[in-house]
């Protein structure tokens, strides 16, 4: 397909060229649709290196950046760019985070790290006896992470009648706040997800309490 291109738009497009920090497979535009470059380099440094030289030409069907260079018409999925944007976005935030975590005095609370946020109000979720279970053994790896779980034995009535306990999350990942700030049901499914998730991930790597 072809679309004309604004000088708005190609501004737009090249600064989202100037933020893209990896590359997904490129694809050169050939007469026939079956046609695919095959020999994609995998290098990363080399990939960044050659987007950096590519120079943006225009947009495509407001889905693809047109990129030329080395002889070769490059289609780049400007979609799947943004999230590979954001993605290492995320991981570069948990990364500080967990170096912030690692350089915290002992005596001081985990919310004193950077990155780490206390939320207010909480977020309650509803677990298994199994998943109670796993939360207060894990707590410290629960910690190590940055996420910080208010069991519900310091509740008047932390068990209901059909044997659910309930747990509060108080501190977490900052990047994570606008989604546990969301409408509270939202923010209970997610929460749940997040510290379940992150449950299982401790136990199958065996950081314990005692390891963590």
């Amino acid at each position: 397909s072809h679309a004309q291109t604004s000088s708005a738009d190609k501004t737009c497009i090249k600064s989202s060229m100037r933020n893209i920090r990896s590359s997904d497979p490129a694809i050169p535009v050939a007469s026939s649709s079956s046609y695919y470059l095959r020999d994609v380099d995998t290098d990363e440094e080399r990939v960044r290196a050659q987007l950096r030289s590519l120079q943006v030409v225009g947009q495509a069907d407001q889905k693809y950046i047109l990129c030329q260079g080395s002889g070769w018409l490059y289609a780049i999925d400007q979609h799947a760019a943004d999230e590979r944007i954001r993605l290492e976005a995320l991981f570069d935030e948990l990364s500080g985070m967990l170096m912030s975590l690692n350089r915290l005095p002992p005596e001081l609370p985990i919310s004193a790290a950077d990155g780490i946020s206390t939320l207010a109000p909480p977020v309650r979720v509803s677990l298994t006896a199994h998943e109670y279970s796993m939360a207060s053994t894990l707590r410290h790896g629960l910690a190590g992470l940055g996420i910080q779980v208010l069991l519900g034995s310091l509740w008047q009535k932390h068990i209901d009648d059909a044997g659910v306990r309930k747990a509060e999350i108080i501190c977490a990942p900052s990047v994570l706040v606008p989604r546990l700030h969301a409408d509270n049901s939202r923010a209970q499914v997610f929460g749940k997800e997040l510290l379940v998730s992150t449950l299982h991930w401790l136990q199958d790597h065996g950081m314990d309490d005692g390891s963590s």
